[in-house]
């Protein structure tokens, strides 16, 4: 085994002060980045390494002292409007800035309404400010401006969205674990015919998994078991024809429970169904905005957290760019119980197929599909 040279003699190699290189090999903020690439460099093909052991143990005291600030990590929002950040959004960054202090980062929103959606203007400001590391969603404009930012300088990670081209690093939700988690709750809560009806756009989001692991539940479901899948184009409540299509959908099928979202709670609300009485509510994105509605918490603030360390260890490992191989850092959802959906055993007896309730379904649904044609799918 080769010997491993030291600071010393790599300042010497490299023509810099021990101190310089010193930082720059333990990726000092201070230090610029191409005098950090330079040495770098020269340091690896000396045969130099990280220390594992060393690490460690700087990892360990930083940990258990108050942390001194490092460095800033921007925290890039895509949207146009202030009001497209929803609360989901709001609690990413909630936990980010949790976690950056945590660490001795300071974390700093970036609009991108703010640079016309201009991702060299974008790498401008990041680098005249010396910010380092950036973590983004990849929703509203970000496509569009990360398609000319340059990547090398910089050490990222994308959360609750995955970008596909580059493949960089990501922190999520784990889709698939928070609809098992669902189903397995309406399982024991006695629900025997359950709808799931989401946004072809929500399940694009979460790679497919929603609907591929509902497809596999349902397979190997008893056969007492009837379940059904509704799946449509856009998430918007105010779309009036596709909301009309949703509830004809739940007049034919008559489910028990639905796992759904906005625009089908209030396909349920054109209906005059009653929550639970006539049909139970799932929410698979909780939130505390609704508390009436129960369903699985995606928990966005741990998943921010999680953002955060992904930057925060490819600072102190001097990584940047777009990865080899990217890592994916999933969070599990949490349950939550809440008046929409209850055990089965508390609800009444008046079902949606019950005569009263027929009676009243049928009065409104003459009233909601007059005039249709042609919106049936």
């Amino acid at each position: 085994m080769s010997k491993i040279p030291s600071i010393r003699e790599i300042a010497v190699a490299c023509g810099y002060h021990n101190t310089t290189v010193s930082r720059a090999l333990r990726n000092k903020p201070n230090i610029p980045e191409a005098t950090k690439i330079q040495i770098l460099k020269v340091a690896k093909e000396m045969g130099w390494r990280p220390n594992p052991m060393a690490s460690a143990y700087l990892a360990h005291r930083y940990a258990t002292r108050e942390p001194s600030f490092r460095a800033i990590i921007a925290w890039i929002i895509p949207y146009e409007h202030t009001s497209d950040m929803n609360r989901f959004h709001e609690l990413g960054i909630h936990g980010a800035t949790k976690r950056a202090s945590a660490l001795g980062y300071s974390l700093e929103k970036i609009w991108l309404r703010d640079i016309d959606f201009n991702g060299k203007r974008l790498h401008q400001v990041l680098k005249a400010r010396g910010i380092p590391g950036l973590i983004f969603n990849n929703r509203g404009g970000a496509e569009k401006t990360f398609a000319t930012f340059d990547w090398e300088a910089f050490a990222i990670a994308t959360w609750a969205v995955k970008m596909h081209q580059p493949h960089l690093h990501l922190a999520s939700y784990h889709h698939a674990h928070g609809i098992r988690l669902a189903l397995e709750k309406l399982f024991e809560f006695g629900y025997k015919r359950i709808a799931m009806m989401l946004s072809e756009e929500t399940d694009r989001w979460a790679e497919n998994a929603f609907y591929q692991t509902f497809f596999y539940v349902e397979k190997h479901s008893p056969p007492d078991i009837w379940m059904r899948s509704y799946r449509y184009s856009s998430t918007s409540i105010d779309n009036a024809p596709q909301r009309k299509r949703i509830a004809e959908w739940i007049l034919r099928n008559k489910p028990e429970v639905i796992l759904g979202q906005g625009i089908v709670w209030e396909a349920l609300q054109d209906l005059g169904w009653r929550i639970p009485e006539d049909v139970a509510f799932v929410s698979p994105y909780w939130s505390k905005e609704w508390p009436e509605i129960g369903g699985v918490n995606q928990q966005p603030d741990v998943i921010g957290a999680n953002a955060v360390d992904l930057v925060a260890t490819q600072l102190l490992q001097n990584e940047r760019g777009v990865p080899e191989v990217p890592k994916m850092l999933l969070n599990e959802g949490a349950w939550v119980d809440a008046k929409s959906i209850p055990p089965r055993s508390d609800q009444k007896k008046e079902r949606p197929g019950s005569a009263r309730t027929r009676r009243a379904r049928s009065q409104k649904s003459e009233l909601l599909f007059k005039d249709e044609k042609g919106l049936r799918s």
